[in-house]
């Protein structure tokens, strides 16, 4: 009942503050963002505008087309009929590289030998340019196989899970791991140092009330505040696909596990400005996942060992249709278990700073 009586204390004292609608308000933001200004999925592929002299029209345009049209064609072709309008066009779109084919000035049979010159932006690395310098060049090229083509190829797929996310729903995880996860992390070290500013906290050592139920007050506003965060936006950039189970579970655990290891760093310091340096390393430590997260095949050890890298990829599974419910349950039990190690360390701390 105590408990109860503590939470809604915290409740009533933190709503007063703005750090208590912090959670809310960035993930209002985020809502805004993902709905209104990232894509649902990102432009993978680039327009090539391309000319042909007239001479070459009918041997090369079909050749040309052939090539970069279907269904596995990276790049969209649209043909022009000058230089200068694949120019006028490049200019418009960015995304775009420009190829002109015209018979080779130099040549003693007109239209037997031709030359091809690329239009790049001017932006383009040079691994590209190069990549894109020998998909024209097999245009032309003649065929190297003449034999009769095989009847398969043999593929052999490592790994067996190939669902996808789409390209907004792919931020969601970092996001997830940092404003509804670790924000409490800065936010319940703030009330923390409030409270030591204005005496409440030295107050606990003449009442009755355990200074675990003014700790677990603080740890449960923060989790009501990261569970409304994480809810409102998963539910409102990826609707009924996420399975909230699943997601309910590891916004708490990892709630819970930000919010006790802010109370712990807390402990340690008199003010904010003092615990700003710490509290600001261990938030940007906790965002380097992300670089493995999109970028898979960069995963040192040093990331991996982070305890925010494998919260990324479990936030993730929860919004996939066929998630890994034994990699989250895993994840959600051990996150449990280091929060309560956490809390009963900060526990200790607190006792002795009160008792002093």
């Amino acid at each position: 009942m105590r408990l109860l009586y503590s939470f809604l204390k915290e409740l009533r004292l933190s709503t007063r503050s703005y750090y208590f609608y912090l959670e809310i308000i960035m993930a209002i933001i985020i809502i805004v963002v993902l709905r209104y200004v990232v894509p649902e999925n990102f432009e993978s592929s680039s327009r090539l505008f391309a000319y042909v002299s007239p001479d070459l029209a009918d041997s090369i345009s079909t050749k040309i087309t052939d090539t970069h049209t279907g269904e596995n064609a990276e790049n969209t072709l649209i043909l022009l009929d000058s230089i200068d309008a694949v120019v006028a066009v490049m200019e418009e779109d960015r995304n775009s590289v420009g190829l002109t084919v015209t018979s080779f000035q130099g040549s003693e049979t007109p239209g037997t030998e031709i030359e091809y010159r690329l239009i790049f932006q001017g932006y383009e690395s040079e691994r590209l340019r190069n990549i894109m310098q020998a998909s024209v060049s097999m245009i032309f090229a003649p065929p190297a196989f003449t034999g009769t083509p095989p009847k398969a190829a043999a593929v052999e797929t490592i790994g067996q899970r190939n669902e996808h996310l789409s390209d907004r729903n792919s931020v969601l995880p970092p996001v997830l791991l940092l404003n509804a996860a670790f924000m409490g992390l800065f936010i319940i070290a703030a009330f923390i140092f409030m409270d030591k500013e204005e005496g409440t906290i030295k107050a606990f050592a003449v009442t009755p009330s355990h200074i675990w139920e003014y700790l677990l007050g603080k740890m449960a506003v923060m989790l009501l505040a990261g569970m409304l965060s994480g809810l409102m936006t998963v539910l409102l950039v990826a609707g009924s696909s996420a399975n909230y189970v699943l997601l309910i579970l590891l916004l708490a655990v990892s709630n819970l596990f930000g919010s006790s290891l802010g109370l712990l760093v807390a402990s340690f310091f008199d003010n904010m400005a003092q615990a700003m340096g710490t509290i600001f390393i261990i938030i940007y430590l906790m965002a380097m996942p992300a670089v493995s997260y999109y970028m898979p095949a960069f995963s040192p050890l040093p990331m991996r060992i982070l305890p925010s890298y494998p919260l990324l990829f479990a936030f993730r599974e929860t919004l996939l249709d066929d998630p890994d419910y034994a990699m989250v349950l895993a994840n959600a039990a051990i996150f449990a278990v280091v929060s309560v190690i956490l809390f009963l360390l900060a526990n200790k701390r607190y006792k002795k700073i009160i008792t002093i």
